[in-house]
């Protein structure tokens, strides 16, 4: 793996608005475009129109219809109302199930440095131990080693190497692909310290607004929104290479302290399909480049950057699942089974991500 591998293509699809409603299972199915959902799309933030009719559950609306902020306001029914989303944050929760001999077999792993027990995990959230594959040259090799393929767990939330303590990492689990070259904290990894991080799939969160009517609508909009989670995962069912970063850190006052790994998720913008529920996703490896993404040898940023381009739309499925995900503390497969209508088991988080 030298710096004369292939160059790789990055999954890096377009933006476009996300839209809001409060809805069963099945008509948020259909408000969010599986069916005959949204058309209109928004062109960043500011004031936008969009040019053709907006199909909201089957109910087309008349003329222009106004999008703000990737909020549509006018125009539309009163019990269809939407709400500005969270925009740019994705992605804080995920499940990797894949256990230790088929991430070694599937990424071809030349050296299990992981230690301990990979465990199936379904609700990975930040700061906790996750499986991951980088390559890089053995301890203590002499200067011109070649890296080799290795398997092992970071911490997730990236501490870049001068900070005072590890607390910054939990603010640190995403670095977007738009600026990810240029900050601080993640230039110098993205320029020389890639991994892949092995996911079944990720959640996310649409944003649920009940609003029959307008003096009913406001004192609910005073209250924390419902969301309903959905789990979004490759359609053909293969392992999800997340882009990733990672850095070394240990304490400055303790010399003799082990270093710790951690590790931040790459993030884009999320295509239409998916847009309509968040507006950022995973930055996605293909199988055949995942050579040229971890070749340390390739560290000119420009030339990194070049690597983050469009791909096609259509490769995800997505799909509400149990709200029991909205706590860390509940683990296991159900949580990313599909969930039936009127699903409303567990708590309601406040916060996402």
């Amino acid at each position: 793996m030298t710096s004369s591998a292939p160059v790789p293509t990055l999954i890096a699809p377009s933006i476009r608005t996300r839209v809001s409603g409060s809805f069963g299972i099945q008509s948020i199915r259909s408000a969010i475009g599986f069916t005959d959902g949204p058309t209109c799309s928004a062109r960043g933030r500011g004031s936008r129109t969009a040019s053709r009719p907006v199909m909201m559950n089957g109910a087309a609306t008349r003329g222009r219809a106004r999008v703000s902020m990737g909020r549509m306001t006018r125009y539309m029914p009163a019990t269809m109302r939407l709400k500005r989303g969270r925009m740019g944050t994705m992605c804080g929760r995920y499940a990797t199930t894949r256990a230790r001999q088929e991430l070694l077999d599937e990424f071809q792993v030349q050296v299990d440095a992981a230690g301990g027990e990979i465990q199936p995990d379904y609700n990975v959230a930040p700061t906790k131990q996750v499986p991951a594959v980088l390559a890089r040259a053995p301890k203590d090799a002499p200067d011109g080693e070649e890296a080799v393929r290795q398997l092992r767990t970071l911490r997730w939330g990236l501490v870049p190497s001068w900070a005072k303590d590890l607390s910054i990492g939990s603010r640190m689990i995403n670095a977007r692909a738009e600026t990810v070259h240029e900050k601080p904290s993640y230039r110098r990894a993205f320029a020389k310290r890639r991994c892949l991080l092995p996911a079944d799939g990720y959640f996310e969160w649409y944003v649920l607004q009940q609003s029959d009517d307008p003096a009913e609508g406001e004192k609910k909009a005073k209250r924390k929104p419902q969301k309903q989670p959905f789990f979004i995962r490759p359609k053909d069912g293969a392992v999800m290479a997340m882009a990733g970063l990672y850095e070394l850190w240990k304490p400055r006052d303790d010399e003799d302290a082990d270093w710790l790994w951690t590790c931040t998720v790459i993030t884009t913008d999320a295509p239409d399909d998916l847009g309509r529920i968040h507006d950022r996703m995973p930055m996605v490896v293909r199988p055949d480049q995942w050579d040229a993404w971890l070749d340390p040898g390739l560290t000119d940023p420009d030339e990194v950057r070049g690597l983050l381009v469009p791909a096609m739309a259509g490769t995800m499925d997505a799909y509400p699942v149990s709200k029991a995900v909205n706590s860390v503390k509940n683990n296991g497969p159900e949580l990313i089974e599909p969930a039936s209508d009127g699903d409303n088991s567990g708590n309601h988080s406040g916060a996402l991500f």
